[in-house]
C-alpha cells in the first residue's frame, strides 16, 4: 500500500508534468521580431524556445535595420534587428487578439546604433488612443522594456510609436501573452509593471519562458540585510497551480534576515507620488521539517509601519499569495517582515510583483467604425497618415475624417473626405457601416461601377454626397437624393434615374432593330424633306415680322422617378390686354422683362427672355443631368422638391426636382411659376434677390390686387398671374 509520502511525491510529479505540458503551449503567445528580414519569415529563439515572426503583417510603415555587428554579441536574436519610423508622427502595429481577454503586452527597445549616427532617440509609446509611457535610453546597448497588463475589449490591439521631436522612433520586439481573466486584480484598469523580483536567486539570471508559462520575466534580487535561502531538495516542486502559475525555479529560492531574529526589510520611493500601486507577494516554506522536531515560521508584514494583513504561517512547499485588492498611494513604500513571538524560524519571502495603475482614460473609436475604416484603408490602399485610432487622440485624427465626441460615448466618424485620393474600383460597401456618417466626398477619383450604390441609402444621417468626376454610371436612387442637402455627380458617364435607364436601353434596342424598309424610305423622302425645309424657312421669316411680345420664361421640372421629365411653361403672352378703368395699369410689362432687369428693393436679378416654344416638351433624365451639369449647382430644398441651376440653349434655367413621394409637388410648382419667372435667369455679376425679398414683393402684389379688385365691375374676372406680370411702368410702392 502506497504511503502518504509516496502519494505526495506522485501528486507533485503530476503537477510538474502538467506545468511542463502547459509550458510547451504557445497558443496564447504573439511574438514579433520587429524589422526581421526577409518579410514573413520566422525562427525559434534558442535560449527560450519562443517562436518569433516578422512584423511585416502587422504594420505597413517604417524601415527595417540591423543593429551594428559589434553590438550583436551576447544578444538574443530577437534584438538583432529594429524597425525605424522616420516618416509620420504616429506609426502603429495592429494585432488581432481575442476580445474580452486579459493580455500581458511587452515592448523592448535596444538602439544598438542601427543608423550609424550614435544619436539615441526618445519618443512616446501609445496603447490604442492613450499614452502608455515614454521611451528613454541612456546608452546604445541599453535595453528598455515596457510591460503592461491590459484587458482587451475589442478584437484588435494597436501599439503605436509617436515622434515627439527627440529622434526617430524605433522598436526591437513586441510580445503579447494571454492571461487568465481571473489573474491580477484590475479588470477595468491597466496595470503597468514597476518591478518583478525573484528573491534569493542562486544563478543571478532572469527567469522567463519556458520556466514561466506566461513568459513573465523575473529579475534576481537580494536586499541588504538578507541572505538567500533555497530548497535543498531539487526533486520537489511547489504547488503553484493557482491563477498566478508561479515558476517553480523562482519559488525554490527566497530570502531570510542575516540575523536569525532580524527583519526582512525592503522598499522604494516612486518617481511620481501620485501613482497608485498594486502589490503581489509570494511565499512558500523552503525548509523541510526535521523528523521529531516541531518548527514554525510565522511573521507579520508591515507596510509603512502599519499591519499588512494577518500574521502568516507557512507550510512546506505550499504557495501563498498575498496581494492588495485596492491600489495604494504614498510618497514611499517600506515593507518589513517581522517574526512573531511564537515563531521558531525567521520571516521568509520568495518573490514579489509591483504594478502601478495606468488608467488609459480615452475611449477608442466605436468598434464598427474602426473595423469599417480599416477595411476602407485596405480596399483603397490609402497612403495618408492613417495610423492608429482614426479619431483619438484628436491631435492625430486621420486626414480627411471628422469625428463626433459626445461625453463618455465612443467617438464616431461623421465625415469622410477622400476627394482626389487616387481611388480606383467600386464604392466599397464598408462605407455603409459608418452608421453616423453625415458627409461623404469621393469626388475627383477613378471610381467605377454603380453611381450611387443602394447601400448608401442605409446611411440615415447622410446629408452631403459628392461623387463628381469619376467613372460612375447607372441609376441614382431617388430615396437618397430627396433627403440630401448637397449632391453632385457631374463628370460621370451615363447617369440616369432607374426608369430613365430602362427607357434609354429600350430606345437603343429599337434603334438597333430598324426595319429593312426604313433606309430606302428615308432616301426617297429626302428630296421632299429638303423642299419642305426651304418652304418652312420662308414661312418663318415672314411670320417673324408679325411676331410681337411672344416671350416666355421656362422652368424645367424633373420628377425624380420617371424617364421623361416635362418642362412646364407659363403660357403665351397676348400682345396686348384690355385696359380696365381701375386706376391701375394691367398691361404686361414685357418690355421691362425683356430688358433683363427686375427691381427687388435694391437687388437686381437678370431674367433672360426665351422664345415661345410648344408647351409640354419632354426631357429625358440624361438631358436633365446635362442641363444641370450633374446637379452640381444645388440651390437647396424648395417646397416639395429641390432646385438646381443649369443651362439650356445657352440660357440659365432653374430645374426643380420634384419628390416622387408627394402629389403636392406639381401643384406647388404651378403656384410658384410666377416667382420662378424672376429667378430663372442669372448673371454672375448681378446679385440675386433673397427669398424674403421675393415674399415681400408678392405680399405687395397681393395688397395691390386686393385694392384693385375693389374697383372691378361686378362679374368681371382677372388673374393674379396677369397682375404679377403686369405691373406696368409704375410698380406698387414698397411696404416699409
Amino acid at each position: 500500500m502506497m504511503t502518504s509520502k509516496a502519494k505526495a511525491l506522485t501528486f507533485i510529479c503530476c503537477v510538474a508534468l502538467l506545468n511542463l505540458a502547459i509550458a510547451q503551449d504557445q497558443s496564447g503567445f504573439i511574438s514579433i521580431d520587429c524589422g526581421l528580414q526577409p518579410e514573413n519569415s520566422s525562427y525559434t529563439e534558442t535560449s527560450t524556445d519562443i517562436k518569433y515572426v516578422s512584423d511585416s503583417s502587422y504594420t505597413d510603415t517604417g524601415t527595417s535595420y540591423f543593429v551594428a555587428p559589434e553590438n550583436r554579441q551576447n544578444m538574443k536574436q530577437s534584438m538583432w534587428s529594429v524597425r525605424s519610423f522616420p516618416e509620420g508622427i504616429r506609426n502603429c502595429y495592429t494585432i488581432a487578439v481575442n476580445s474580452s481577454t486579459k493580455y500581458l503586452i511587452r515592448a523592448d527597445f535596444m538602439y544598438g546604433n542601427y543608423d550609424s549616427r550614435n544619436e539615441i532617440p526618445g519618443f512616446d509609446l501609445h496603447l490604442g488612443p492613450n499614452k502608455w509611457d515614454t521611451v528613454e535610453l541612456v546608452s546604445p546597448l541599453q535595453t528598455v522594456s515596457k510591460e503592461i497588463i491590459y484587458y482587451v475589449l475589442t478584437d484588435t490591439i494597436q501599439v503605436c510609436l509617436v515622434n515627439t521631436g527627440n529622434g526617430t522612433p524605433f522598436i526591437s520586439v513586441l510580445e503579447l501573452r494571454q492571461l487568465p481573466n481571473s489573474s491580477y486584480a484590475a479588470q477595468s484598469e491597466s496595470l503597468q509593471l514597476f518591478q518583478r523580483l525573484d528573491f534569493g536567486s542562486t544563478t543571478n539570471l532572469t527567469v522567463r519562458y519556458p520556466n514561466d508559462v506566461f513568459d513573465r520575466i523575473w529579475f534576481p534580487a537580494t536586499p541588504n540585510g538578507t541572505k538567500p535561502l533555497s530548497d535543498p531538495s531539487t526533486s520537489l516542486t511547489s504547488n503553484s497551480t493557482g491563477n498566478f502559475r508561479l515558476p517553480q525555479v523562482v519559488m525554490r529560492t527566497g530570502i531570510v534576515p542575516d540575523n536569525p531574529r532580524g527583519f526582512v526589510d525592503f522598499g522604494w520611493i516612486p518617481d511620481d507620488p501620485s501613482l497608485e500601486f498594486f502589490f503581489y507577494l509570494y511565499f512558500t516554506e523552503l525548509q523541510q521539517p526535521n523528523s521529531g522536531t516541531v518548527e514554525t515560521r510565522e511573521f507579520v508584514i508591515l507596510l509603512n509601519g502599519k499591519s499588512f494583513g494577518e500574521p502568516l504561517s507557512l507550510n512546506y512547499f505550499r504557495t501563498l499569495a498575498l496581494f492588495t485588492s485596492n491600489p495604494l498611494k504614498a510618497e514611499s513604500f517600506q515593507f518589513s517582515l517581522r517574526q512573531t513571538q511564537s515563531s521558531s524560524l525567521p520571516p521568509l519571502i520568495n518573490a514579489m510583483e509591483t504594478y502601478f495603475v495606468n488608467k488609459l482614460p480615452q475611449s477608442s473609436t466605436d468598434p464598427n467604425d474602426l473595423s469599417a475604416m480599416r477595411n476602407i484603408k485596405s480596399a483603397y490602399k490609402v497612403k495618408r497618415n492613417w495610423e492608429g485610432d482614426m479619431c483619438v487622440p484628436q491631435a492625430y485624427t486621420w486626414e480627411g475624417l471628422n469625428c463626433s465626441f459626445n461625453g463618455t460615448n465612443m467617438p464616431r466618424v461623421i465625415a469622410l473626405n477622400l476627394s482626389s485620393a487616387g481611388l480606383t474600383g467600386e464604392i466599397t460597401s464598408d462605407i455603409s457601416r459608418l452608421s453616423q456618417l453625415q458627409i461623404l466626398d469621393l469626388s475627383n477619383n477613378n471610381l467605377s461601377g454603380p453611381a450611387v450604390p443602394a447601400f448608401l441609402a442605409q446611411l440615415q444621417f447622410l446629408r452631403v454626397l459628392h461623387l463628381a468626376n469619376n467613372q460612375l454610371s447607372g441609376p441614382i436612387p431617388s430615396s437618397l437624393i430627396e433627403r440630401l442637402d448637397s449632391f453632385s455627380i457631374s463628370g460621370n458617364p451615363s447617369i440616369c434615374s432607374a426608369n430613365a435607364c430602362e427607357e434609354v436601353s429600350q430606345n437603343r434596342s429599337k434603334k438597333n432593330k430598324l426595319p429593312s424598309f426604313v433606309i430606302p424610305l428615308v432616301a426617297s423622302l429626302a428630296g421632299l424633306l429638303l423642299l419642305f425645309i426651304i418652304s418652312a424657312a420662308i414661312f418663318l421669316i415672314l411670320m417673324r415680322k408679325k411676331k410681337q411680345g411672344r416671350t416666355i420664361n421656362r422652368t424645367v421640372t424633373a420628377t425624380s422617378n420617371g424617364p421623361s421629365l416635362q418642362r412646364r411653361d407659363t403660357g403665351s403672352m397676348r400682345p396686348s390686354m384690355q385696359r380696365r378703368e381701375t386706376g391701375f395699369s394691367t398691361r404686361p410689362s414685357l418690355q421691362r422683362i425683356e430688358s433683363g432687369m427686375t427691381d427687388y428693393g435694391g437687388n437686381e436679378t437678370a431674367v433672360d427672355a426665351f422664345d415661345l416654344e410648344p408647351s409640354n416638351r419632354k426631357f429625358t433624365y440624361a438631358e436633365i443631368v446635362n442641363i444641370t451639369n450633374g446637379f452640381d449647382r444645388d440651390q437647396g430644398k424648395v417646397g416639395f422638391g429641390r432646385n438646381y441651376l443649369g443651362k439650356l440653349d445657352g440660357k440659365e434655367v432653374t430645374v426643380k426636382l420634384v419628390s416622387s413621394l408627394s402629389s403636392q409637388g406639381y401643384k406647388q410648382l404651378r403656384a410658384e411659376r410666377t416667382v420662378q419667372l424672376f429667378l430663372a435667369g442669372k448673371i454672375g455679376s448681378v446679385s440675386r434677390p433673397g427669398m424674403s425679398q421675393v415674399v415681400t414683393a408678392l405680399k405687395e402684389s397681393l395688397a395691390v390686387e386686393v385694392e384693385r379688385k375693389k374697383h372691378l365691375p361686378v362679374g368681371s374676372t382677372d388673374s393674379l398671374e396677369e397682375l404679377a406680370l403686369g405691373f406696368g411702368s409704375n410698380p406698387p410702392p414698397r411696404l416699409r
